[in-house]
């Protein structure tokens, strides 16, 4: 059985992909949300965070004998495990966009040394698992961050010490207009983001830092040394044959 690490627009598409064309597979995800991006298709889906015991009980469980890793660029935890089990592995991801505004950094370490974020009205969309790294920055800057819309994102923001005002939750896609409208309404200076491609929606976020000259962060993604990667279906269509 094909093992499809999922999560991401992209593992649904090659989720149905598969489907139609009668390969076994298993789709893993770590949440209900993301669970929610294959409700319309009649797969096999576990849903939980994997450490790497339960990652060896699914191989030995499903009989798993490839992996598809189509998760979130930033995921790189999932993947390296996925990459340790020496199975014959795929890496599917969406491609890199070109930097055409902004500025680029390897990671949060990097924002923080840099001061990017002093004195500045700051929007933060790089999901919630980081965001208690900034609880020391609510008082040097006044902080936005956008989530998804669950209690576990939630949760994670007002811990991190942002209060109700400085939040949104929405899933994507966001569209222009109202990522724009988010952005003039609360007066933002300086928008961080991850590197996610157009997938990910940075190809909109560049072309507002031009258009209302706001500084664009964006962090890079992890640097994975994959054995095998691709950006067509096809490719996986010929992995799996």
């Amino acid at each position: 059985m094909l093992w499809l690490i999922g999560g991401t627009s992209e593992s649904r598409e090659i989720a149905k992909l598969l489907f139609q064309n009668d390969i076994d597979f298993l789709v893993t995800v770590t949440t209900q949300e993301a669970l929610s991006l294959y409700k319309d298709l009649p797969i096999k889906v576990n849903v939980g965070a994997l450490t790497v015991g339960k990652i060896q009980n699914l191989i030995d469980d499903y009989e798993i004998t490839k992996i598809v890793d189509a998760s979130h660029p930033h995921a790189q935890i999932i993947s390296q495990h996925a990459i340790n089990l020496n199975l014959p592995y795929l890496r599917y991801e969406r491609s890199v966009l070109i930097q055409s505004t902004g500025k680029k950094i390897e990671n949060i370490d990097a924002l923080f040394a840099g001061q990017y974020l002093t004195g500045k009205r700051a929007l933060l969309t790089i999901g919630y698992k980081n965001l208690a790294r900034f609880e020391p920055w609510q008082n040097k800057s006044i902080l936005f961050t956008r989530i998804l819309p669950s209690l576990t994102s939630l949760k994670a923001a007002i811990d991190a010490g942002f209060t109700s005002d400085r939040i949104v939750a929405l899933r994507p896609p966001i569209g222009l207009e109202l990522e724009k409208s988010l952005w003039t309404r609360w007066k933002i200076e300086v928008v961080v983001t991850k590197a996610n491609g157009y997938a990910g929606e940075e190809n909109i976020k560049q072309q507002l830092s031009q258009e209302l000259n706001i500084e664009l962060i964006v962090l890079d993604r992890p640097k994975i040394n994959y054995p095998r990667q691709c950006n067509q279906l096809d490719d996986v269509l010929n992995f799996c044959a």
